[in-house]
């Protein structure tokens, strides 16, 4: 099968949909399929026979992300040959450029969007133009889709009950997470590391942004040392809000327990979450948390707060201890919980790998993403 998947970014640029769709195109590739990437990508531009990096000519950046679009997509739409197109969002519009290029060119053309679905903030002129854009382009990309992806039931009943797309069009796909690569046998990247060496070790990561909840986390810490003085906190991930925790880690007198390492690669995270005996995300939103799956592989006992997917996925004390958003006091308890029962830690990090191998490694997500493509193959022809 040839399949063309059209991305919002694709690695080396950094982000959870970018790693996502590599892996899913990496694993497509294994299964003997051939596939190109269509994408937008500032830094980088070219071709190189497997990925078509596009200048974009639209460019708009705030602290709510980045919104790209290059009107060359169309004429690689037209030049490439392929079976099925499978774009992503949010933002940078590739599905919506698919959506309308199918409107315009090949009305039969195979169409499949995974929709992420995320709490973001806006500006003000395109909070403005949002009702414009759902009334138009969204309901006209939905319409033309032959199938939507959707990474969970509640997404799915979200785009049912609030766009009102076809139940038929909809299929629950989630993400993946490659379960060798993030092998629970990684040596730890941080063993040597002088502030954390012979310690109990929470690792946490992601942009450093009010949205990812950091700050909550370290206002647990003064209760996790009262009980456990050895503790200390890694953060992996750069972002607006660094100096502002690095302040308020000294203000609440924490901070030789706090730890910022800065941005960690793709190949050196297995190492890093590898490090920790917790791995805690307490975000105030989220879509679907690709590091927290990551975590889950490495066989780490996870927190996480109770936000979008979270709940729907894992079982609280059996895959995860789940808290409320927002709230050190339960962040602090759970920690220290975890911290202090070896079992319970180990128990609860056995059954996250085996939930993981089961329901969430790429060769389950990329198999169940080649059946949607056969069905709407079979049925066009």
């Amino acid at each position: 099968m040839r399949i063309l998947q059209v991305p919002p970014g694709y690695p080396p640029m950094l982000g959870g949909v970018e790693n996502s769709v590599f892996e899913l195109t990496r694993h497509l590739r294994s299964f003997g399929n051939e596939v190109q990437v269509v994408t937008c990508d500032p830094e980088r531009v070219g071709f190189n026979g497997e990925v078509w990096r596009l200048r974009p000519y639209i460019n708009l950046h705030g602290d709510w992300g980045e919104i790209y679009f290059s009107p060359s997509i169309f004429r690689a739409l037209k030049r490439l040959q392929y079976d099925v197109v499978h774009a992503h969002t949010p933002r940078k519009l590739p599905a919506e450029s698919v959506a309308i290029f199918k409107l315009l060119n090949r009305r039969n053309l195979p169409f499949v969007v995974s929709i992420r679905l995320v709490n973001v903030s806006l500006p003000s002129l395109l909070r403005g133009i949002s009702d414009t854009y759902r009334k138009t382009i969204e309901r006209m990309m939905f319409r033309l889709a032959d199938k939507i992806a959707v990474q969970t039931l509640a997404n799915r009943i979200l785009l049912i009950e609030q766009c009102h797309v076809d139940p038929d069009k909809i299929v629950v796909i989630p993400n993946g997470v490659d379960t060798e690569t993030f092998d629970p046998g990684t040596g730890p990247l941080l063993a040597k590391h002088s502030e954390v060496e012979g310690k109990h070790v929470v690792v946490s990561a992601g942009r450093l942004t009010s949205q990812k909840g950091f700050e909550y986390l370290i206002k647990a810490l003064p209760s996790i040392k009262a009980e456990l003085s050895d503790v200390v906190i890694v953060f992996a991930g750069s972002g607006p809000l660094e100096e502002s925790l690095v302040r308020l880690a000294k203000d609440l007198g924490v901070h030789n327990s706090v730890v910022f390492v800065g941005n960690v690669s793709h190949d050196e995270m297995p190492a890093f979450l590898a490090s920790g005996d917790v791995f805690v995300l307490p975000s105030l939103s989220e879509s679907f948390p690709n590091i927290m799956l990551e975590a889950m592989a490495m066989q780490r006992a996870v927190v996480a707060t109770k936000v979008g997917v979270i709940p729907e996925m894992l079982e609280d004390g059996y895959t995860a201890s789940l808290v409320n958003p927002g709230n050190p006091h339960e962040l602090s308890k759970s920690i220290l919980a975890l911290l202090s029962d070896d079992g319970l830690r180990r128990k609860i990090g056995y059954n996250a790998r085996d939930l993981v191998e089961k329901e969430y490694s790429w060769d389950v997500v990329a198999s169940k993403t080649v059946k949607v493509y056969e069905e709407i193959l079979e049925k066009k022809n």
